[in-house]
């Protein structure tokens, strides 16, 4: 571990290219936890507003409709 990691820093040091495109896949990885929690987040809100709607119709229209 502690070679790969001094071949890193020698590699960064040599290039600081390889330094610019960490910091891309870094960015990238941290949009990706971003979207994924964003998604989750609308996942459990539309699964909440069909709920919702779901309780309103079986509570409200259906009986009118016709339980006899």
């Amino acid at each position: 571990m502690v070679l790969v990691l001094g071949g890193l820093q020698v590699m960064t040091e040599c290039n600081p290219g390889v330094m610019s495109g960490f910091l891309v896949v870094a960015r990238l990885v941290m949009l990706g936890g971003l979207a994924m929690m964003l998604g989750g987040v609308f996942v459990v809100l539309c699964c909440l507003f069909v709920m919702l709607v779901n309780l309103d119709l079986s509570h409200f229209v259906l009986p009118d409709i016709g339980w006899k």
